[in-house]
């Protein structure tokens, strides 16, 4: 209850109802506004405070599992080796580790500008965080380090570098595919699929899709933050078809759909998924081997030739999802959430 407080006081609403809606609901006053009206209307949406209490007890397993991304990449290096995210190299301390590589001794982090060859981008992220926190671009221009598109000369890069995370992750850039690149070309726009793997009997079911489109305000991922830096769509369980993008109206204090990208005016409404069978039934597989069971949110990038799966959310958040699609419109996802006491 504490989280739902500060976040709905941390933010400006158009009078005082809206907050007492919220208390009373568990649900934040701008996540409400940002439902689909007809799910906003029947009340048949996730509760957020309850939600994330529930995930808190039901996930721990698979958190103590999976949180980490580096455990993430060795589980899916050896059970989905093709959509295994391109990481690397992690570093831990001051230790500099190449992952299926055989260096001894160790190489150090300061050793980390060595990775930064000409024509090759890599990307930086701590190994235990989410939601896009603490994400870098890096990229090598002449002597000095573009750090997210800025420039910094080798002592600034030294600086910044000996302020990361004990613990962070090192992966080759994703090259995505055309389509989505045509959308947004300056950062890797995702699949957002959220996953319930029941306790009884370890039935995964989907309960919805989204595509998140990355904008400026986004880069260099493409996290939803509450409609605060990229845009999420729906996307048809069945067919693939992406639906309009939505974002919010900070004035207005309302959710906002719009067909074509907010910056590159490129169409998004009505065009069908790449890779989209693939992509759902790869994910449901996954979902029904993870060593532990619960809800997660996969994050999966579209490339020409298939898919990469960039992070398994244990601590999946609400907002990307129910601000696009239902999640309690099917006998299937009610039963595995109410197994989770979530409704």
């Amino acid at each position: 209850m504490s989280d739902l407080v500060a976040e709905e006081f941390g933010q400006d609403v158009p009078n005082p109802a809206w907050r007492l809606r919220a208390l009373a609901q568990g649900h934040p006053s701008r996540a409400i506004a940002l439902l689909p009206p007809e799910i906003r209307a029947s009340g048949a949406y996730l509760r957020q405070s309850r939600f994330y209490r529930r995930r808190a007890y039901y996930n721990r397993m698979l958190y103590a599992a999976l949180h980490n991304k580096i455990s993430q990449k060795l589980w899916l290096d050896r059970v989905c080796p093709q959509a295994s995210p391109p990481m690397t190299h992690y570093v831990v301390g001051e230790r500099l580790v190449q992952i299926g590589g055989r260096e001894l001794p160790f190489r150090t982090r300061a050793e980390v500008p060595a990775l930064l060859q000409p024509g090759r981008s890599i990307f930086v992220k701590p190994a235990d965080a989410g939601q896009g926190a603490g994400a870098f671009h890096l990229a090598a221009d002449g002597d000095a380090v573009r750090i997210n598109g800025e420039p910094a000369d080798r002592a600034g890069f030294g600086r910044w570098l000996a302020g990361q995370p004990l613990a962070f992750t090192i992966s080759d850039v994703i090259d995505q595919s055309g389509w989505s690149c045509r959308i947004f070309p300056g950062a890797v726009s995702t699949v957002r699929i959220m996953t319930a793997t029941s306790f009884v009997d370890r039935r995964a079911v989907v309960l919805g899709a989204v595509f998140k489109c990355a904008t400026s305000r986004s880069a260099p991922t493409d996290n939803f933050q509450s409609a605060r830096g990229g845009t999420t769509s729906s996307i048809d369980l069945d067919t693939g078809k992406v639906g309009p993008c939505v974002s919010f109206d900070e004035d207005r204090f309302e959710r906002v759909l719009a067909d074509r990208h907010p910056e590159t005016g490129v169409v998004v409404a009505g065009e069908t998924l790449p890779h989209w069978r693939l992509l759902r039934d790869t994910i449901a597989g996954l979902a029904a081997i993870l060593p532990c069971a619960g809800v997660a949110g996969w994050d999966v990038a579209l490339r020409d030739n298939g898919i990469t799966v960039v992070e398994i959310n244990t601590l999946p958040g609400l907002n990307v999802l129910q601000s696009a699609v239902p999640l309690l419109d099917t006998d299937a996802k009610r039963a595995i959430l109410s197994e989770m006491r979530m409704i």
